[in-house]
């Protein structure tokens, strides 16, 4: 998965299904991004999973739910999907 810097030496991310989001909610888009930047920052303080997702990290937003895995200083973005579908 690449890693996009823009002019501002900022981590941009573009994912296919970013596009269906901004087609529907483009207000949830623009949390979304914040939310990277936010990742971006400190991947560590969002809430670590248990069980079978142990090792990933979910980050809630809307009805929403990003996740993460951490390994070193790699942070992949695993899935986006609405909350009823994410567990």
């Amino acid at each position: 998965m690449p890693i996009i810097l823009d002019q501002e030496g900022k981590v941009c991310f573009y994912f296919e299904s970013f596009e269906k989001v901004k087609k529907k909610d483009p207000v949830l888009l623009e949390y979304l991004k914040k939310k990277l930047d936010e990742i971006a920052e400190d991947p560590e303080r969002f809430k670590p999973l248990r069980y079978d997702l142990k090792g990933f990290r979910a980050i809630h937003f809307g009805s929403f739910v990003l996740r993460i895995h951490i390994k070193g200083d790699i942070v992949t973005i695993v899935t986006l999907d609405h909350h009823d579908q994410a567990y």
